[in-house]
């Protein structure tokens, strides 16, 4: 019983010693994950909280850049697809990467989609014509990103976008 003491508190002073490295080293490898979708950013922090299901990941730029979210929106094969978003603070989408397209070959694939909402302000209105489940998978994912950006970066969404909110709630 006093080997197992001893390798406790050695594990414990182990723990002690290389938690503050392993969580900088951590954060770098967010920065460097991250910089292509979001210019700028100098130090991503993951921010922690209660999110939609479709929002996976929040990080914040300390720096002031933005924020990047991970998201999952499911379109007509019912097979997740995976998304990174960056958001400058004023919310304006910095990028939109499709980072798994389960159907590539399809109508509106991944690359229309960047496209369409690369550039526009959360959240964005256009879909792309006969994509109608992808395009509203990917909306409602732009949505909850945006309720996520409002909440955490102080921002006041206007009465269209809450009557929007609320429609959709009833719809």
């Amino acid at each position: 019983s006093v080997i197992c003491i001893v390798v406790t508190a050695i594990l414990a002073a182990c723990n002690f010693v290389t938690a503050p490295i392993i969580k900088k080293q951590e954060e770098a490898a967010n920065s460097a994950a991250y910089g292509d979708i979001l210019p700028g950013a100098t130090n991503l922090v993951e921010v922690s909280g209660t999110f939609p299901a479709t929002v996976t990941k929040m990080m914040k730029d300390e720096g002031g850049a933005g924020y990047v979210f991970e998201a999952v929106a499911t379109g007509y094969t019912k097979t997740p697809i995976n998304i990174l978003v960056s958001v400058d603070a004023n919310g304006k989408i910095i990028k939109f990467d499709i980072t798994s397209d389960p159907y590539p070959e399809s109508k509106g694939n991944a690359a229309d989609f960047e496209a369409l909402y690369t550039g526009k302000d959360l959240p964005p209105a256009d879909t792309i014509a006969g994509c109608t489940v992808s395009s509203n998978a990917f909306k409602a994912v732009l949505n909850d990103i945006f309720t996520v950006f409002c909440e955490y970066a102080g921002v006041e969404k206007s009465d269209e976008q809450k009557l929007a909110d609320l429609y959709s709630a009833i719809m």
